[in-house]
């Protein structure tokens, strides 16, 4: 009888598992985002070029402020440094006077892959040291959601 009772209690929280991990995946699909460059094109600005893979289910959602090279929204990403060897992350923190929403929205479908743009001087790249190592976090535009890049250094 205690065996029948362990059998169904492992069941039972097999399925409520999978259950949450079915929810989880709902909730914000798996997205990868890699940094791949930078781009200096737009009005003599530097952009931090990055792809974002959309591996799940659902479509993400990212604020743009310009069409025109699929800038980001400022408030859609933060860029966050440590030194190498640190474990510690400091968020590179900009002041934000305005608090308008994104002027445009780019949607990534299950599957596809897109390139963004995030300004490097609106985010401090520019005269920081080069030995210092970078990730950037995406918000979705619900802010629900939030996909850390790949570790990058921003002159490679």
């Amino acid at each position: 009888m205690i065996e029948l009772r362990l059998a169904l209690f492992a069941v039972f929280g097999l399925i409520l598992s999978f259950d949450v991990a079915a929810e989880n995946d709902a909730g914000c699909p798996d997205v990868q985002v890699s940094y791949t460059g930078v781009n200096k094109r737009y009005s003599d600005q530097s952009l931090g070029i990055f792809v974002v893979e959309n591996r799940g289910a659902r479509r993400v959602q990212l604020g743009l402020s310009s069409r025109r090279g699929r800038v980001l929204y400022p408030r859609a990403a933060e860029v966050q440094w440590k030194r190498p060897g640190g474990k510690a992350w400091r968020a590179y923190r900009y002041v934000l006077e305005d608090a308008l929403p994104p002027f445009y929205t780019l949607a990534i479908e299950p599957g596809d892959v897109e390139r963004v743009a995030v300004s490097s001087e609106l985010f401090g790249w520019k005269g920081r040291g080069v030995e210092e190592i970078y990730s950037i976090n995406l918000f979705t535009t619900d802010f629900k959601c939030t996909y850390r890049s790949l570790d990058f250094l921003p002159s490679a």
